[in-house]
Protein backbone atom coordinates (compact mmCIF):
# COMPACT_ATOMS: atom_id res chain seq x y z
CA UNK A 1 0.00 0.00 0.00
CA UNK A 2 1.65 3.27 -0.73
CA UNK A 3 1.62 6.36 1.51
CA UNK A 4 -0.62 8.66 -0.21
CA UNK A 5 -3.21 5.55 0.26
CA UNK A 6 -2.62 5.05 3.93
CA UNK A 7 -2.16 8.70 4.54
CA UNK A 8 -6.17 9.07 2.97
CA UNK A 9 -7.64 5.64 4.84
CA UNK A 10 -6.05 7.16 8.37
CA UNK A 11 -7.75 10.40 7.62
CA UNK A 12 -11.44 8.87 6.50
CA UNK A 13 -10.77 6.46 9.88
CA UNK A 14 -10.34 9.71 12.09
CA UNK A 15 -13.33 11.76 10.66
CA UNK A 16 -15.25 8.76 11.22
CA UNK A 17 -14.27 8.36 14.59
CA UNK A 18 -14.64 12.24 15.57
CA UNK A 19 -18.22 12.15 13.60
CA UNK A 20 -19.06 9.31 16.23
CA UNK A 21 -17.68 11.52 19.29
CA UNK A 22 -20.21 14.54 17.61
CA UNK A 23 -23.68 12.07 17.21
CA UNK A 24 -22.59 11.14 20.57
CA UNK A 25 -22.69 14.58 22.25
CA UNK A 26 -25.98 15.42 19.83
CA UNK A 27 -27.67 12.10 22.13
CA UNK A 28 -26.74 14.05 25.25
CA UNK A 29 -23.81 11.38 25.81
CA UNK A 30 -20.95 12.81 27.15
CA UNK A 31 -18.75 9.29 27.85
CA UNK A 32 -16.22 9.80 25.24
CA UNK A 33 -16.03 13.37 25.78
CA UNK A 34 -15.01 12.72 29.45
CA UNK A 35 -12.12 9.51 28.23
CA UNK A 36 -11.09 12.58 25.80
CA UNK A 37 -10.88 14.72 28.29
CA UNK A 38 -9.15 12.54 30.89
CA UNK A 39 -6.58 11.51 27.92
CA UNK A 40 -5.59 15.13 27.78
CA UNK A 41 -5.21 15.92 31.33
CA UNK A 42 -3.06 12.16 31.68
CA UNK A 43 -1.17 13.60 28.60
CA UNK A 44 -0.59 17.02 29.81
CA UNK A 45 0.66 15.33 33.14
CA UNK A 46 3.01 12.98 31.45
CA UNK A 47 5.04 15.87 29.69
CA UNK A 48 6.18 16.51 33.10
CA UNK A 49 6.75 13.51 34.94
CA UNK A 50 8.27 15.08 38.36
CA UNK A 51 6.20 18.13 38.70
CA UNK A 52 3.20 16.61 41.22
CA UNK A 53 2.46 20.29 41.72
CA UNK A 54 1.76 20.74 38.22
CA UNK A 55 0.19 17.16 38.32
CA UNK A 56 -2.33 18.56 40.97
CA UNK A 57 -3.05 21.98 39.13
CA UNK A 58 -4.17 19.99 35.82
CA UNK A 59 -5.88 17.51 38.03
CA UNK A 60 -8.30 20.59 39.66
CA UNK A 61 -8.83 22.45 36.07
CA UNK A 62 -9.58 19.40 34.13
CA UNK A 63 -12.11 17.63 36.74
CA UNK A 64 -13.20 14.85 34.65
CA UNK A 65 -15.02 13.80 37.53
CA UNK A 66 -16.96 17.14 38.59
CA UNK A 67 -17.83 17.12 35.13
CA UNK A 68 -19.73 14.07 35.12
CA UNK A 69 -21.38 15.11 37.90
CA UNK A 70 -22.60 18.69 36.34
CA UNK A 71 -23.44 17.08 33.05
CA UNK A 72 -25.29 14.17 35.14
CA UNK A 73 -27.26 17.13 37.04
CA UNK A 74 -27.60 19.04 33.93
CA UNK A 75 -25.46 21.97 35.91
CA UNK A 76 -22.78 22.70 33.30
CA UNK A 77 -22.24 26.09 31.89
CA UNK A 78 -20.87 26.93 29.06
CA UNK A 79 -18.64 29.67 31.16
CA UNK A 80 -17.02 26.20 32.82
CA UNK A 81 -16.44 24.82 29.69
CA UNK A 82 -14.94 27.43 27.96
CA UNK A 83 -12.71 27.80 31.54
CA UNK A 84 -11.48 23.83 31.21
CA UNK A 85 -10.81 24.77 27.45
CA UNK A 86 -9.04 27.87 27.63
CA UNK A 87 -6.90 26.42 30.31
CA UNK A 88 -5.71 23.64 28.46
CA UNK A 89 -4.86 25.55 25.61
CA UNK A 90 -2.78 27.37 27.79
CA UNK A 91 -1.45 24.60 28.94
CA UNK A 92 -0.60 23.48 25.75
CA UNK A 93 0.88 26.34 25.04
CA UNK A 94 3.10 26.58 28.24
CA UNK A 95 4.30 23.33 26.97
CA UNK A 96 5.06 24.13 23.42
CA UNK A 97 8.11 26.08 21.44
CA UNK A 98 7.99 29.67 20.57
CA UNK A 99 8.07 29.35 17.13
CA UNK A 100 4.32 27.39 17.72
CA UNK A 101 2.61 30.24 19.85
CA UNK A 102 1.62 32.42 17.13
CA UNK A 103 -0.32 29.31 15.99
CA UNK A 104 -1.27 28.14 19.69
CA UNK A 105 -2.78 32.03 20.20
CA UNK A 106 -4.65 31.72 16.80
CA UNK A 107 -6.32 28.43 18.16
CA UNK A 108 -7.05 30.02 20.97
CA UNK A 109 -8.87 32.98 19.17
CA UNK A 110 -10.45 30.48 16.91
CA UNK A 111 -11.41 28.32 20.15
CA UNK A 112 -13.21 31.20 21.65
CA UNK A 113 -14.95 33.04 18.86
CA UNK A 114 -17.04 29.39 18.49
CA UNK A 115 -17.59 29.20 22.42
CA UNK A 116 -18.53 32.90 21.95
CA UNK A 117 -20.63 32.14 19.00
CA UNK A 118 -22.56 29.33 20.63
CA UNK A 119 -21.74 26.40 18.47
CA UNK A 120 -22.92 23.71 19.36
CA UNK A 121 -20.85 21.61 21.34
CA UNK A 122 -21.51 18.39 19.07
CA UNK A 123 -19.70 20.84 16.75
CA UNK A 124 -16.93 22.42 18.60
CA UNK A 125 -15.55 19.26 20.94
CA UNK A 126 -14.64 17.27 17.56
CA UNK A 127 -12.93 20.68 16.35
CA UNK A 128 -11.28 21.35 19.55
CA UNK A 129 -10.30 17.81 20.47
CA UNK A 130 -8.71 17.32 17.30
CA UNK A 131 -6.94 20.42 17.31
CA UNK A 132 -6.17 19.89 20.54
CA UNK A 133 -4.20 15.99 20.05
CA UNK A 134 -2.48 17.89 16.98
CA UNK A 135 -0.83 20.38 19.16
CA UNK A 136 -0.25 17.72 21.95
CA UNK A 137 1.71 15.60 19.70
CA UNK A 138 3.97 18.18 18.62
CA UNK A 139 4.72 18.64 22.32
CA UNK A 140 5.42 14.66 22.88
CA UNK A 141 7.90 14.96 19.90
Amino acid sequence: MNDELKARIKAVMYECWWDGIAADISNNDYGSTLKILDEIRHRLCAITPNRGDMHTKIMENIDVDHMDSMIKHDAISGEYIHSVVNYIVSQIKEYGTVADEPWNEVWREKVNTRLINKEPLSKFFPYFFSEAFHRLEKVEE
